[in-house]
């Protein structure tokens, strides 16, 4: 079942996000990454099918893939943001070469990730999204677990 966040934000961007992500502590990391960034309303969900569904009825500004969820690879739902013309980045664990092999096209943040590369990534992909300025006193350095 998906959850959805809603949340007050700076008046200057009405930008949405979706993020397909499996766990829930990293999905909370995103969320809050984004809300930083600047956007308002995030839909988190946790399958490549709740993903599919969210996107025959709601519109994004940018979406934030994990590869592979518990139901597979999320390649189904980067062919439906790239058709409708949907920016999106992935953020997984597995090795580069390996997603281009998949996803030739899509920028990708390596699990775990330093905020300032995350706001690098979704700025880049939404300009008009960009918040004029952000208190980093308050974020994560990084999001995902630490490699051991």
């Amino acid at each position: 079942m998906a959850v959805e966040f809603e949340y007050q934000i700076k008046a200057h961007s009405p930008c949405r996000a979706l993020i397909i992500e499996d766990d829930v502590l990293i999905a909370l990391s995103l969320q809050d990454m984004l809300e930083a960034v600047g956007f308002e309303v995030v839909l988190c969900v946790r399958t490549v099918e709740e993903a599919l569904t969210a996107l025959g009825h709601k519109q994004f500004d940018v979406a934030i893939l994990d590869f592979q969820v518990s139901d597979g690879p999320t390649t189904a739902v980067a062919d439906v943001l790239r058709s409708a013309g949907t920016p999106f980045a992935l953020y997984t664990g597995f090795s580069e070469a390996f997603i281009r092999m998949q996803i030739p096209d899509a920028p990708i943040l390596s699990k775990p990730c330093l905020f300032e590369d995350f706001e690098s990534v979704v700025t880049d992909l939404v300009p008009r999204c960009a918040p004029p300025s952000r208190s980093p006193d308050r974020l994560p350095q990084e999001i995902g677990p630490k490699a051991a």
